[in-house]
């Protein structure tokens, strides 16, 4: 049977907060996290009565903007970093990561300069015990440094894990070997369901990992050197990066 393929216009959201050093003008940092969401549910609902329910997408990933607008109101309050800042929301990253792809193949940013380094919020809301999971930890030398000294007087429990990609925002980044950090409090039973709501966010968590983010984009902002991606955190076995949620070879 023939496909029917529906085609559509979306936009991701980005501001500038310029940096305050000229001899690090052309080193960009970037915070972001994905405003799209599943709408009335679709081929990607896991809810097999979903079908036109209403999938808020409170955790998936409302948490994750949440924390990237306050993020950029607090830096933004300070007056900037020493680096410019990218603050970016991205869309279309439930069909495949399309939004930061195409951010990162086409990024408006001046001739010679270049993104340095990532943060990527998603699914920020549900955290428990005090933990939280830090992936891609190791796509820079300089970040298991950069993540202890951020996480000295907030004491959370970082879950680091080595290799990146994996399927959100943050895999488009390294695609193209800028270092980038992926935050999250992990999956749960409301995954992609329309009982995932607000009721059930963990506010004070949020926070917590609102003031790990800021100490982190701290950290590599005031940094002399921008940080170094490691290639050796590239695993071979890995699938693409910007696979989305669907079948690859």
């Amino acid at each position: 049977a023939a496909l029917a393929r529906q085609l559509g216009s979306v936009q991701n959201v980005a501001a500038l907060i310029p940096g305050k050093n000229p001899a690090k003008a052309n080193e960009f940092l970037v915070i972001g996290a994905h405003y799209d969401h599943l709408g009335f549910g679709g081929d990607n609902s896991l809810d097999p009565d979903g079908a036109g329910k209403i999938h808020f997408g409170a955790d998936d990933n409302a948490s994750g903007v949440q924390a990237v607008v306050s993020l950029a109101e607090r830096i933004q309050a300070q007056g900037g970093g020493e680096r410019p800042l990218l603050v970016v929301l991205f869309s279309a990253e439930e069909v495949g990561l399309l939004g930061s792809r195409q951010f990162v193949e086409s990024a408006p940013i001046p001739e010679g300069a270049k993104m340095v380094g990532m943060i990527n919020l998603d699914m920020v809301g549900r955290m428990q015990q005090n933990r939280l999971n830090v992936l891609a930890a190791k796509s820079a030398l300089e970040f298991e440094a950069v993540l202890a000294s951020a996480n000295r007087e907030l004491g959370l429990e970082l879950a680091k894990g080595d290799a990146g990609f994996g399927s959100s925002d943050h895999a488009s980044f390294l695609r193209a070997k800028i270092p980038a950090l992926f935050f999250t409090t992990g999956a749960h039973s409301d995954y992609h369901r329309p009982s995932d709501t607000a009721e059930k966010i963990n506010a004070s968590g949020l926070g917590k990992i609102q003031d790990l983010a800021f100490a982190v984009w701290r950290e590599l902002d005031q940094r002399p050197q921008p940080p170094t991606y490691d290639p050796t955190s590239e695993s071979p076995d890995q699938p693409p990066p910007d696979r989305g949620y669907g079948a690859y070879f």
